[in-house]
């Protein structure tokens, strides 16, 4: 901010959030310039294009997609015109978005709360001012019980330094110059990370079914997702790279065997859960068993050399049971896979679990689905690996390990950048708006 120039003159306001105002600024209650507008659809609702308050802001939907939950009737929800501002006034920490500036004529639930303008107030102005305290979530003290709601009269009392009328314009037309080029910005990097997840994607999956020597000799693999592999390679289905003993794959405990009775906030046997396996942090976790209930559990118990693979809702990543963990049985959300290191190695498995869609677009195409939301341990037994000799999953890995490495780098300076130019969006909005610089001459 400190390119920018600030008022000449300034004046105490009685908001300690807010601190110093210009001093032509007026500091008026809410009620002065927004008028609340309820207009309930009734038989209306037919002819009328459905809204949603989103963090993308006022968007369409489709009434008809099937997609999200709908009430029976939208006869009671209520008008919305293009300029008209909504505010979500209720679970104020969870809401993902307070406020919202319609671009769109149509209708919304009666939840929430529309708002017109006066003459005084531009409404991209009153956006803009209110956006910035929705990212600050700085309406906290204002909301009261336990959904958190500012009441209406609340919310008609709370005092704003205003503008006069045609700076609101000059600063809402400065924001919306400058926030477009930082979202830009934002999008070329998160393209850019994009791109960065694609490239890994295929660089490992080409290593993973073509090695690291690109003059070997190849044959077809007879697998519809791997055209050839090398001569010296076999294509295995993960059934036949098992250790031989009873349990090698085997699914969490079902519901009747583990219920929720069962599952304490303390104790000396741990259950094992999916954030264990995305997190691949066997410290944490917050459930656990008795030595009674463990004794019945024996059989799904999780061993260091164990590979564990997430079978519900972020389906199909794999981490390796290190040694010295606390003593732990499955959760009924995870698969146990003990794979005979004779023919492949744990590591290699989980490399081509989660850096490569070599298995997961299998696992789809045997589920029948575009979407998995279940993987059962039939399906993944019956996956099939291009499996090299040991000696080159050995060079594959330091090889795949190494440029991983790399690739994180590469990604985690696009994320930082993204997260520094969210942060100066909101900075210069934050200053715009409460008059700590002054973009008057900027906005031409």
């Amino acid at each position: 901010m400190a390119l920018h120039k600030r008022y000449p003159s300034y004046k105490s306001t009685s908001d300690a959030w807010f601190g110093e105002a210009p001093s032509h600024w007026d500091e008026l209650p809410n009620r002065a310039f927004l008028k609340i507008h309820k207009d309930v659809v009734g038989d209306k609702s037919s002819d009328l294009d459905l809204l949603s308050l989103t963090l993308r802001g006022i968007v369409w939907r489709d009434k008809d997609s099937g997609e999200g939950k709908f009430p029976e009737s939208f006869d009671g929800y209520q008008h919305v015109a293009i300029g008209d501002l909504v505010f979500c006034l209720f679970d104020m920490d969870e809401t993902p978005r307070t406020v919202g500036l319609s671009q769109y004529s149509g209708m919304i639930t009666s939840a929430y709360t529309v708002m017109r303008p006066s003459e005084r107030a531009y409404s991209k102005y009153v956006y803009y001012y209110y956006l910035n305290h929705d990212t600050q979530k700085s309406l906290k003290p204002y909301y009261s019980g336990l959904r958190k709601v500012v009441t209406k009269d609340i919310f008609k009392s709370i005092k704003v330094s205003l503008p006069p009328y045609e700076e609101q314009v000059c600063i809402a037309n400065f924001l919306d110059r400058e926030i477009s080029k930082i979202d830009e910005l934002i999008n070329k990097q998160e393209k850019l990370i994009a791109l960065i997840g694609e490239q890994k994607n295929s660089l490992i999956t080409e290593v993973l079914t073509k090695g690291l020597n690109k003059k070997t000799d190849l044959m077809g693999s007879g697998n519809r997702f791997v055209r050839e592999i090398p001569l010296n390679w076999a294509m295995r289905p993960l059934k036949y790279c098992l250790k031989a003993n009873r349990g090698a794959l085997r699914t969490g405990p079902f519901g009747s065997e583990l219920t929720a009775k069962d599952i304490l906030d303390e104790g000396d046997i741990k259950i094992y859960n999916q954030r264990t396996v995305i997190d691949n942090d066997f410290s944490g976790g917050e459930n656990f068993i008795t030595r009674e209930k463990y004794e019945n559990l024996k059989s799904f118990e999780v061993s260091p050399g164990d590979i564990l693979v997430t079978s519900r809702g972020t389906i199909g990543r794999a981490s390796i049971v290190p040694k010295s963990i606390k003593k732990g049985v499955l959760h009924p959300c995870l698969i146990r896979m003990q794979i005979d290191e004779n023919i492949l190695l744990p590591e290699y498995l989980v490399l081509a679990m989660n850096e490569s869609n070599l298995l997961i677009n299998q696992l789809a195409f045997l589920s029948n689905s575009t979407t998995i939301e279940v993987i059962y341990s039939y399906t993944l037994a019956n996956i099939v690996l291009p499996i090299p000799p040991l000696s080159e999953q050995i060079e594959i890995l330091s090889f795949a390990n190494k440029k991983i490495d790399e690739i994180k780098a590469l990604k985690d300076k696009a994320i930082c950048s993204v997260n520094l130019l969210k942060e100066h969006r909101g900075s210069l909005i934050s200053a715009a708006v409460t008059g700590k610089i002054d973009v008057r001459e900027m906005a031409l």
